[in-house]
């Protein structure tokens, strides 16, 4: 994290999930493995938290109320493009699931049934793909802005 006070907030919160679950400590065989894999999760679910909120800002930047104007119409659809384009250079796996979640609108349980994987597996390529989306983005609006 480049935030030290989000970070400390991951870090209670991963302290507090820990007191919480300590009931199951005696039955973990690494602890450390398991106290990697809570503070993985945790920044997981800050990740998909920060992309909710940056999916409903950037909603409201492409709305078509927003976009009369021709420039912003033909840099909303070379956006669009370039979306397409990284989406299109992705691993096979990984440009299914994205696609089956953002085009057909597909829940992440709905994709693992559909692919037989497991449902964390989905959210795994999910997460990436929208990282990587998100670098693009961050470097498009810095060019533009």
């Amino acid at each position: 994290m480049h935030d030290d006070e989000i970070a400390q907030d991951l870090a209670q919160d991963l302290f507090f999930n820990l007191w919480n679950n300590r009931s199951k400590l005696s039955g973990i065989r690494s602890f450390q493995s398991y106290l990697y894999q809570m503070a993985r999760n945790i920044l997981y679910n800050y990740y998909d938290h920060s992309l909710v909120q940056e999916k409903y800002g950037m909603a409201q930047f492409l709305s078509p109320s927003v976009s009369d104007d021709l420039e912003e119409q033909l840099f909303t659809s070379e956006l669009q493009a370039l979306i397409n384009h990284k989406v299109d250079q992705m691993p096979p796996q990984r440009r299914q699931i994205f696609r089956m979640s953002r085009t057909e609108g597909l829940s992440n349980e709905e994709i693992a049934n559909r692919l037989n994987i497991n449902k964390r597996t989905v959210e795994n390529h999910l997460t990436v793909a929208l990282a990587d989306l998100r670098k693009i983005l961050k470097v498009v609006l810095l060019l533009f802005s």
